[in-house]
């Protein structure tokens, strides 16, 4: 299976639409699953630094063993349970978890086709490839198509003014968007056609960057960012005041809370939705902390798909050059002398699919169980 994910990730580098291999019915097909960002480092720089004058934050203690004894409730991030999102619904007679997608229009189709079907080619290597007793997973994708197997769009026009009359309503709709990448967290039972997105950004389909998608894909699982973990601070330095827009939002705040202090200020901005995003601060949901996830590893996952590198959504490109400028950053100690510090990591730009830990995911929440 290694062997195999080598081959995709080097055919999608080097520019080939991969018909997705299939997670349907009889594989692991090119259907419906719904990433992130991050600037490449050229090489790790480590900076002996003492973590407390970096940046100001705040410690939170995660609970769990390394021995396999932690409950199945505590094993991985999601974001089930959060604005009334669950987990996408069973079939009550094949026991299967159906994922069915489309594409906005006929354009949209024509250009994101090719890096949809490479992001779940990489889903379904991760996943040893269709539902079975074998892959231990129960999720089956499947682009919508009538009852004469012809391929059906979200809207029956190119405006998207109006969603397709034979379109269900809880299909995830992908579309190509100026803005970032981005997708809905789980399924929700109620809001109507078009809740469930997922979000391409020109420049991830312009740059084919299939990993990004991959990303979201997770997102459209339920899966949370690995760097949002309640216990995120024991192992990595979360700089807010490196993210973009945060010099701008915190002098919003400043102005408008003159009796507030800096650090009160800062930790409204890096931690609290409603303040932050009062002052334009809106990257806030990409990185505080949610104390509150129903399922978190007792082993972080530094390989994760859903783990932003280090220089993600930096204010500054000084982040490629020199650690204090990156939102993100590993901690680690010298075994020799107890010295902290901490350094640049790669996270989801160095594996650029997704982990063994991530393939755990789905099938914990997602497994495989016979028919009725």
């Amino acid at each position: 299976m290694k062997i195999i994910n080598i081959l995709i990730w080097w055919l999608q580098a080097l520019g080939f639409c991969l018909a997705a291999l299939e997670m349907s019915e009889d594989s692991f097909s090119n259907s419906d699953i719904a990433a992130a960002s991050g600037m490449v480092p050229s090489h790790q720089f480590v900076y002996q630094l003492i973590i407390h004058r970096l940046v100001f934050a705040h410690r939170y203690h995660g609970h769990g063993t390394r021995n396999g004894s932690t409950t199945q409730e505590k094993r991985w991030m999601s974001r089930f349970g959060r604005n009334g999102a669950t987990k996408w619904p069973r079939n009550t007679v094949t026991n299967r978890v159906y994922v069915r997608y489309c594409f906005a229009n006929q354009r949209t189709r024509d250009e994101a086709k090719c890096l949809i079907d490479n992001a779940l080619s990489l889903w379904a290597a991760a996943l040893g490839g269709r539902a079975s007793q074998q892959t231990g997973h129960a999720i089956v994708t499947t682009e919508a198509k009538d009852t004469n197997a012809r391929i059906l769009l979200c809207h029956e026009d190119e405006g998207l003014t109006r969603w397709n009359r034979y379109m269900p309503e809880d299909a995830l709709v992908i579309r190509i968007d100026d803005g970032p990448d981005r997708a809905i967290a789980g399924w929700l039972p109620q809001g109507g056609p078009g809740r469930h997105f997922l979000y391409v950004a020109r420049e991830t389909l312009d740059r084919q960057y299939t990993h990004k998608v991959a990303h979201e894909i997770g997102h459209v699982f339920g899966m949370g960012h690995e760097h949002q973990r309640s216990d995120r601070d024991q192992h990595l330095l979360y700089q807010c005041g490196m993210v973009q827009n945060f010099a701008p939002a915190f002098n919003a705040a400043k102005a408008a809370n003159p009796g507030m202090t800096d650090d009160q200020l800062m930790n409204g901005i890096c931690n609290d939705k409603i303040f932050a995003f009062r002052y334009g601060f809106t990257l806030v949901d990409e990185y505080r902390i949610f104390t509150d996830s129903p399922g978190m590893s007792a082993e972080f996952d530094w390989e994760s798909i859903m783990l932003y590198a280090s220089p993600a959504g930096a204010s500054s490109y000084e982040c490629i050059r020199d650690v204090r400028y990156c939102p993100l950053l590993k901690k680690t100690s010298d075994a020799a002398t107890g010295r902290l510090y901490v350094t640049q990591y790669m996270g989801m730009e160095a594996t650029r699919r997704p982990s063994r830990m991530d393939a755990e995911f789905i099938r914990h929440y997602y497994p495989f169980n016979p028919p009725a």
